[in-house]
């Protein structure tokens, strides 16, 4: 899990993790290869200027493994299982796979 902040938003406010931030990042905090889900609305739904938050992290982390997003809403109902949106037709882009048990 990716903590990019070591304060906790104060009440009423929100905590943003945008395409500007992630070229701060530091590549070596990661095993390249592995992959990652990110469970956030929108992750691979095109920002403004046409980038996803996916598409941005694949190219600063190349040698990453798949990243996995939404194109929509994601729906925490059941904070067990954090799913895309069904009432909005969110998807999984790619298909999120399956996971082992």
């Amino acid at each position: 899990m990716l903590q990019y902040r070591n304060v906790a938003a104060k009440p009423g406010q929100a905590e943003n993790f945008t395409n500007a931030d992630i070229p701060g990042l530091d590549k070596g905090a990661f095993v390249p290869g592995t992959p990652v889900v990110s469970y956030g609305c929108n992750s691979a739904a095109p920002n403004a200027s046409g980038v996803s938050f996916r598409d941005a992290w694949k190219t600063n982390f190349p040698s990453g493994g798949e990243f996995y997003g939404v194109n929509g809403r994601t729906s925490y109902v059941n904070p067990a299982n954090v799913v895309p949106s069904s009432s909005e037709k969110a998807q999984w882009v790619p298909e999120k796979p399956k996971e082992k048990k």
